[in-house]
């Protein structure tokens, strides 16, 4: 008589075993990629905040040092982000009494869902007194 041969296959646990594994490592995968997209959203809207805080300090630089008044500018562009830009008087020591420093500052924040966001840039500018 010939010896049975087995059948081959998996068994009902081997296949839930397999199953689950594929779940976990599927949930781990999306998780991540959800993840990335946050970080890529987050990344874009800090780029362009940085874009908009580097125009308004440019704008401040460019102005002719005379026409610098000390004070405060705000408003929105695109409807999201909210800049803010703020020029004082630096009381730096000047030996000589002719040089004024203006402390520029710009702000720009957003809202991120329940999270408030910002950036912000400062710089010195030098002014000759009359």
């Amino acid at each position: 008589m010939a010896p049975e041969r087995q059948q081959g296959g998996f068994s009902l646990l081997e296949v839930l075993v397999a199953f689950a594994i594929l779940a976990i490592a599927l949930g781990t995968i999306l998780a991540l990629l959800g993840t990335d997209l946050r970080n890529g959203t987050a990344a874009g809207d800090y780029s362009r905040a940085l874009a908009w805080a580097e125009q308004k300090m440019t704008d401040l630089e460019l102005q002719p040092v005379e026409s610098l008044e000390a004070g405060t500018a705000e408003g929105e562009v695109e409807e999201r982000f909210h800049w803010q830009s703020e020029v004082a008087p630096d009381e730096a020591v000047d030996p000589v009494g002719r040089a004024q420093l203006y402390k520029l500052r710009v702000q720009v924040a957003w809202e991120e869902g329940p999270r408030h966001r910002q950036v912000a840039l400062e710089s010195l500018r030098v002014g000759v007194r009359p």
